[in-house]
């Protein structure tokens, strides 16, 4: 017999750890991390898998968020509160009106609050 994975997830933030903490890094709340089996996929068979059904957007129940403020006031606001762990964020503009610096600025700013950050940034120029 195989033997059993466990995942360690944040309640409050869903925060995914390798090991049980009881402080989660992320969100700063205590005795919220709990234990979860990590089912093997080879081994899923369809009365396992759970059943999945299409929802409309505004029937899904946003649980509570860990919105970090970007420390930039307007941003945070049209964040509507700061910058959501995991999320995607796409801006666009015209050319020299201060994307990649006011991005930057966000970066720089979550990396103080010891947050992971990736900037990826595509050009489309004709020259």
């Amino acid at each position: 017999m195989a033997k059993q994975k466990f995942i360690y997830r944040c309640s409050s933030c869903g925060l995914t750890l390798d090991q049980w903490m009881g402080k989660c890094p992320q969100c700063s709340e205590w005795s919220t991390i709990t234990e979860e089996e990590l089912l093997d996929k080879k081994n899923l068979t369809p009365s396992r898998m759970r059943e999945s059904k299409p929802v409309a957007f505004d029937a899904i129940e946003m649980g509570s968020l860990c919105k970090r403020s970007c420390a930039i006031g307007e941003l945070d606001r049209v964040l509507g509160g700061g910058i959501v762990e995991g999320s995607l964020v796409l801006l666009g503009g015209d050319p020299g009106i201060g994307k990649s610096t006011i991005l930057f600025q966000m970066a720089h700013n979550l990396a103080a609050q010891n947050m992971k950050v990736l900037y990826v940034s595509g050009e489309e120029s004709a020259v």
